[in-house]
């Protein structure tokens, strides 16, 4: 059975933590948060801060509001700022419902599950269900209420803090989790929800695109890997915009395409159809944009359904060559003039230190974090700025993940990143316990990032290089053009190789930003 929370909720309230009494009947059930301090910060204020910053890099959009979104559902160091594409077009609505629609990861079943609960939990409060509304869906012999499917799903609680920034406080959710169906199936689910979509309902399907690489088990090509997955999704992405079931199921068919949610989005296009909807992709982006690895990378898209004939252009959209759309990724922030490092003290050096320690023993140890009240968090280590952790054993390196921006409060960042880089960089396998002792780690806290357009200043062992043209991007801290020797134009090179593009792409049109790292680590 699933372990249910006591009704109790913190809300965010002008900056203030609130706490509040949820009104509910003695002995109302709760889903707990499942990932929490993992897929994101537990912190509430840092989680709104985080969201609202990637919702304030959407452009604000004229024209009608969608009936419904298709949006990613990874760690929102990977895929927030796609999702927010989507979840923005949601901001200032009327809707006081939502029906959200997301893939099973952990339980095989046949048809749909609703949590046996009354509400879900976030850092942000709780989110109550209409459970009038799941009632009468539980009547139907496609949906069920399985609670092995929820303890540990992401998928859909994911959804939930963007809802909570973007709607007014009060909503309702109708959450159901998609297990294995047919193409009969998803039409007879899909016309079980159409009804459900009147005007105060807006319908949320959670779903990644194309998981690529040796860790996924998926390889149909090995060069121009960026390009080639833009056009592998972009065949799912034509089918779905158009409301093409049968041959969206097709293709992903034909072409086995890692698209997870591709079960929840068939119901939706079904459900969605009967609304006279049209289709339009408002964003298409990549985890190998953010942590430079195409290797093993996820695809993430963020697609909105508009009443018919109130189709609205992306102010993200621009037109190729062949006038087909194509969609480009936010940019990195690029502020006018340079930011000086933070100048960390000795003291606040060996805090973070001891944080990203003691985070490697308790999570790989008993799965849990240390808890930042039981160290000297200063100011400084509050402010939000990027950081990467590296993790090296014997000098080689054994993980290396972080935040190019500060979505963050520094302190929270380095307990994020220490476990990111211990079980999350693709390159490696995740690490066990008994390598913690043989692992030294490094912490780089980052000024933000500065577009140049004079490569000529770029200095090694000053300026960390972040390199991006297209869809390919690519990272190098600081330290590592000192640790190989490398000169201003082999820096300039090696982190175009990077990012999976030639070597003098950073003279022909590529985006070169600068930035600056205060390192430290345990080895000093």
């Amino acid at each position: 059975m699933l372990a249910y929370s006591t009704p109790f909720s913190t809300a965010l309230v002008g900056g203030t933590i609130l706490a509040l009494a949820v009104s509910m009947a003695a002995g109302a059930k709760v889903r707990p948060s499942a990932i929490a301090g993992q897929w994101y910060t537990s912190d509430p204020k840092a989680l709104a801060a985080e969201l609202d910053g990637y919702l304030s890099k959407v452009p604000e959009a004229e024209g009608a509001t969608p009936l419904g979104i298709i949006v990613p559902h990874a760690g929102f160091m990977y895929s927030g700022q796609c999702a927010a594409h989507g979840f923005k077009r949601l901001a200032g609505s009327d809707y006081k419902r939502v029906v959200i629609l997301a893939p099973s990861h952990h339980a095989a079943f046949s048809g749909a599950s609703i949590a046996d609960a009354d509400a879900y939990e976030t850092p942000l409060g709780q989110v109550m269900l209409d459970r009038k509304a799941c009632d009468k869906l539980l009547e139907s012999p496609l949906v069920s209420s399985k609670p092995g499917v929820h303890r540990h799903e992401h998928s859909l609680e994911i959804e939930l803090p963007f809802l909570q920034r973007v709607l007014a406080e009060g909503f309702t959710i109708v959450p159901l989790v998609i297990g294995q169906i047919d193409r009969k199936t998803a039409g007879e689910l899909g016309a079980l929800i159409a009804p459900l979509l009147d005007d105060d309902t807006v319908l949320v399907t959670s779903s990644d695109f194309t998981h690529y690489g040796h860790r996924f088990g998926y390889l149909p090509f090995s060069t121009d890997v960026d390009e080639n997955l833009r056009k592998l999704d972009g065949g799912a992405i034509e089918h779905i915009v158009g409301l093409d079931i049968d041959g969206f199921m097709a293709y992903c068919d034909e072409t086995g395409a890692t698209i997870c949610g591709q079960r929840p989005i068939a119901v939706a296009m079904a459900a969605i159809a009967a609304k006279g909807a049209t289709g339009q992709l408002l964003n298409y982006d990549s985890s190998g944009r953010v942590t430079g690895d195409w290797g093993d990378c996820v695809q993430y898209a963020a697609i909105g359904f508009f009443p018919s004939g109130e189709r609205t252009e992306s102010p993200e959209a621009e037109e190729s060559e062949t006038g087909e759309e194509s969609v480009t990724t936010t940019p990195p922030p690029s502020p006018a003039g340079p930011d000086e490092p933070p100048h960390l003290t000795v003291a606040e050096q060996k805090t973070l230190l001891s944080l990203a320690r003691d985070t490697l023993e308790m999570h790989l140890r008993e799965k849990r974090r240390p808890d930042p009240a039981d160290y000297d968090v200063t100011d400084t280590l509050r402010e939000m700025r990027g950081v990467f952790v590296t993790l090296e054993q014997n000098g080689r390196l054994r993980g290396c993940i972080g935040y190019i921006e500060g979505r963050v409060p520094v302190f929270e960042g380095i307990i994020e990143n220490a476990v990111n880089a211990a079980t999350r960089d693709p390159r490696f396998p995740p690490m066990s316990a008994d390598e913690i002792d043989k692992t030294d780690i490094e912490i780089s806290v980052m000024t933000p990032l500065r577009l140049i357009d004079d490569p000529s200043i770029v200095t090694p062992g000053r300026h960390g290089l972040y390199i991006r043209k297209g869809f390919n991007s690519g990272l190098l801290l600081p330290q590592v053009a000192v640790e190989w020797g490398w000169g201003r134009v082999e820096f300039l090179e090696q982190t175009c190789r990077k990012a999976g593009l030639p070597r003098d792409a950073w003279k022909e049109g590529a985006e070169i930003y600068t930035f600056e790292a205060q390192v430290f680590g345990e080895h000093e």
